[in-house]
């Protein structure tokens, strides 16, 4: 199943169906400097295997991320103010694929065996920088 969905003060996850969710797209979130996702809403994607976080220049952290233990693929477009990736990156065991562009001061800190991220992420198979 794929499902868009834009995030905004009217909308609501009540009527679809979270556990079934497995590609996320989180685009243009520009007001918050964490994204604004209830845990118990996060708690209900069991069956996520893909996160695209793209164009959100307000975020600077997502340490919501360690509950996405189905997690794949995450990848990361276009926020220049992600500096660093939380710890809880750690948690997620079933991650193959990190992808990560458009985010210098990013990419600078996932450098692989130099960058001072590199150890949260050094568990995932395929880690792509820029192409």
């Amino acid at each position: 199943m794929k499902m868009k969905m834009k995030m905004g003060a009217a909308t609501t996850s009540t009527y679809l169906p979270l556990s079934q969710l497995q590609q996320l797209r989180l685009y243009q979130i520009n007001d918050f400097e964490s994204l604004p996702l209830p845990e118990e809403w996060l708690r209900n994607l069991v069956s996520l295997r893909e996160l695209e976080i793209q164009s959100c220049d307000g975020l600077s952290s997502f340490h919501w991320i360690g509950i996405l233990t189905s997690l794949q693929t995450l990848d990361i477009r276009r926020c220049p103010n992600l500096t660093s990736l939380p710890q809880e990156i750690r948690n997620l065991t079933s991650l193959k694929e990190f992808r990560i562009y458009d985010c210098p001061l990013l990419r600078q800190r996932c450098e692989r065996q130099i960058g001072e991220d590199w150890p949260i992420i050094a568990h995932v198979p395929s880690v792509i920088m820029d192409w």
